[in-house]
């Protein structure tokens, strides 16, 4: 069974709900995998890892085996440890480096096959769809609206911490959300679950475009 959990972020710490969510899926003792949003920046992406590892074990959720899929490992390396993680965390960070490199690694079926519990957060959310299409960010080096494949695990497009963008780049985002068609503006602390195609929603979460 494939879980995906879509997520903007936690400025404040895992929610309750998200939490109690994800226990339904996850096996006692798990591994978990996180990629990288850039491969290069290593410790950066430790850190985070090591952080979310502490988080989760406070919360009564811990992993057998936790795993970073950056350019300290080989491609061959990458996609068996993604082949065999209980859960995958596609990290937030730099949107179109992070998919540059998942496809310079040729991480994306392997992604997208698998079975398990996927989890993206910010840029990692973004990069689940199956065709992308991002506003402009300049914050995020996203110089005009983009579009291109995706990992493929869902069929709609976010835009993640929408309270920021409705104050700053509402413009940009409703660009965006004619050319994609599904489009949603999630929250922080929000999440969607997508699981065989039905979406749950937990938190606010507005609606930008519907296609006919």
């Amino acid at each position: 069974m494939k879980i995906n959990f879509v997520t903007s972020g936690f400025p404040n710490g895992f929610t309750g709900a998200f939490l109690a969510e994800l226990q339904k899926y996850l096996p006692s003792q798990g591994r978990l995998v996180m990629v990288a949003s850039d491969f290069s920046a290593h410790e950066k992406s430790k850190r985070y890892l090591e952080e979310y590892v502490r988080d989760f074990f406070s919360h009564g959720i811990s992993f057998s085996e936790a795993a970073l899929v950056d350019f300290s490992v080989s491609r061959q390396e990458a996609v068996s440890l993604i082949q065999k993680a209980d859960m995958v965390w596609l990290s937030g960070g730099p949107t179109l480096t992070q998919i540059r490199h998942i496809k310079e690694y040729g991480l994306v079926g392997s992604l997208r096959e698998r079975e398990g519990v996927t989890v993206g957060m910010s840029a990692g959310a973004i990069n689940m769809a199956r065709r992308v299409v991002v506003a402009r960010d300049p914050g995020d080096d996203i110089a005009c609206l983009s579009e291109y494949e995706g990992i493929g695990l869902v069929e709609f497009n976010i835009e993640p911490h929408f309270a920021a963008v409705e104050r700053e780049r509402m413009d940009d985002v409703l660009e965006a959300a004619r050319a994609a068609g599904d489009f949603y503006g999630l929250y922080d602390e929000s999440f969607i679950v997508e699981c065989g195609g039905v979406l749950q929603f937990f938190g606010p979460c507005r609606r930008l475009y519907e296609s006919a």
